[in-house]
């Protein structure tokens, strides 16, 4: 009896049998890859590389982070309207991308929904945590985080300043770039294990 319903699994199921992983996606945006290094168009609006009126922030040298952006930026991903991304790169190489979801206030929540779902279908995100913070009145945060099944980091977040909740902010980064970054700044940084 044993025997037969061994045989019938491998002829009735296959594809069990043979189930192969889901693949790992690496995060890909606007063609960039993470730990590429700056070019084509990009320019240099923040950091070290920074020059004249187009220098929007910091320009000390000593900085070792650079943000560019790209003339011809993204305007949606996934049916979600956003902000042009900045892409922030330490050593030359693409370690953060960031942008901000543009939705009406009251459709914030859905649009962030919808950004984590369409991205969850595109990278298998898990979800490490939630994190809500309101320690001061009209003050507060709710930032999601997730992992990517290739083990990038994605967090979602959405801020409150003087009563007034701002368009949800999106920080896409590799976790090993990253912690190079956050230890050259503070040498007794320790990586978080989650």
């Amino acid at each position: 009896m044993r025997i037969v319903f061994f045989v019938l699994l491998l002829v009735l199921c296959p594809a069990v049998l043979m189930a192969e992983t889901a693949p790992v996606v690496e995060p890909v945006f606007s063609g960039f890859h993470f730990g590429d290094a700056p070019g084509g168009n990009m320019l240099c609006t923040a950091g070290p590389c920074a020059t004249g009126l187009i220098a929007s922030g910091y320009r000390n040298s000593r900085h070792q982070v650079a943000i560019y952006k790209t003339p011809v930026a993204a305007t949606h991903v996934d049916g979600v309207e956003i902000s042009p991304p900045g892409y922030f790169f330490h050593e030359n190489r693409l370690f953060q991308i960031a942008f901000r979801i543009v939705c009406d206030q009251d459709m914030a929540e859905v649009c962030m929904t919808r950004l984590s779902d369409a991205f969850n279908e595109r990278y298998g995100m898990t979800r490490i945590n939630q994190i809500f913070d309101s320690s001061s009145p009209g003050e507060a945060r709710l930032q999601q985080n997730f992992r990517t099944s290739a083990g990038y980091r994605v967090e979602i977040c959405r801020y409150q300043e003087d009563g007034q909740w701002r368009q949800p902010l999106v920080n896409i980064y590799q976790p090993t770039l990253m912690d190079a970054v956050r230890l050259a700044a503070n040498p007794n940084y320790h990586a978080d294990v989650n």
